[in-house]
């Protein structure tokens, strides 16, 4: 990828208090972190900070154009650097932004926002994708059952108070990319919070998100191709699917996602709520080993897997911890 690595950009830390002045600090670009993203590179920061920084230079020419263009998408993001302090007390579990990077630091600017290039956030440098967890069998297996468990449980209980927040966060693009687990399996975060929807109260105006991932997207994505639109409901069906995924990995099945059959195709069968583990369709349309997991799975727990991907039944992410605590023991 295009490395930017050692180059200087100015960001700033937003004074919370009127008397007080916003912080500018210049950091230099570390080493790269990880792939190339859809949207940014990651770097880390060559500068001292517990824990230390990662910055989020975006490369996007849609999302660069966009902040060039569209004031209220730079806005989005100072706001949430504003807001940092309440945000990482209230949910902890979320990577919000730390500081704001510009091109340069031009402060009496007429519109600051259009400059902005990308943000840093704490790195989380003893956690793993989801990804990771779900597609490799040495990750997997480090898993206990109730570490795994608690993992599902605890990305639903963080995702109805995302919901519920005085905000009322949607995340939009939630994917196991986007989601990291510690190495203990004790807890799990967001990361990409830049990206969410979110309204800072009844008379502001509403953040949209602007994107989703590829087989993790809902039958209300496909209704309303406007993103901006996304509700909860969309996040609660995607909760479903990495649900879904985490107990096929407690059940020794590497990868597994509801709506893959011999065909591929997760996205065509999620629009029209063709689950292929329907009693009529499973022998012919999976392979065996993801077959004989879920059918070893408590009967309420399929009946709500099948309600929710066939279309029958909408839950949310309270009812799948619930639920999922519930039936913990019978899913040994």
């Amino acid at each position: 990828m295009t490395s930017l690595q050692g180059k200087s950009y100015w960001a700033v830390r937003l004074a919370t208090d009127v008397r007080e002045a916003d912080d500018w600090t210049s950091y230099t670009l570390g080493v790269p972190v990880g792939n190339k993203g859809g949207t940014a590179h990651v770097y880390r920061v060559n500068a001292k900070a517990t824990p230390p920084l990662l910055a989020k230079i975006y490369h996007s020419d849609s999302i660069l154009q966009r902040i060039a263009n569209d004031s209220g998408y730079g806005e989005r993001l100072m706001r949430l650097g504003l807001n940092r302090a309440v945000l990482n007390r209230e949910l902890p579990f979320c990577a919000w932004p730390r500081r704001i990077v510009f091109k340069e630091r031009d402060p009496a600017a007429d519109d600051v926002t259009r400059s902005i290039i990308g943000l840093t956030v704490p790195e989380l440098d003893i956690h793993m994708s989801l990804t990771d967890v779900l597609s490799d069998k040495s990750n997997r297996t480090k898993m206990s059952h109730e570490r795994g468990i608690h993992i599902a449980v605890s990305l639903a209980d963080q995702l109805h108070r995302l919901h519920t927040h005085r905000w009322q966060f949607v995340i939009g693009d939630l994917s196991p990319s986007n989601l990291f687990v510690d190495y203990a399996f004790a807890s799990i975060h967001f990361i990409d919070m830049d990206t969410v929807r979110f309204s800072t109260g009844p008379d502001c105006a509403t953040f949209d998100t602007p994107g989703t991932t590829v087989g993790y997207r809902s039958p209300e994505y496909f209704r309303n191709p406007n993103l901006g639109q996304l509700t909860a409901a969309h996040d609660d069906f995607v909760l479903a699917i990495l649900i879904f995924q985490i107990l096929m990995a407690l059940s020794g099945i590497d990868g597994a996602h509801p709506f893959l059959d011999l065909d591929g195709c997760e996205d065509d069968h999620i629009r029209l709520g063709k689950f292929p583990y329907v009693d009529g369709l499973r022998q012919t349309l999976i392979a065996d080993a993801p077959a004989d997991a879920y059918a070893s799975w408590h009967a309420d727990l399929r009946a709500a897997f099948e309600a929710v991907f066939t279309g029958q039944r909408v839950m949310s992410a309270k009812q799948w911890a619930d639920l999922v605590s519930k039936y913990r023991r019978s899913l040994r």
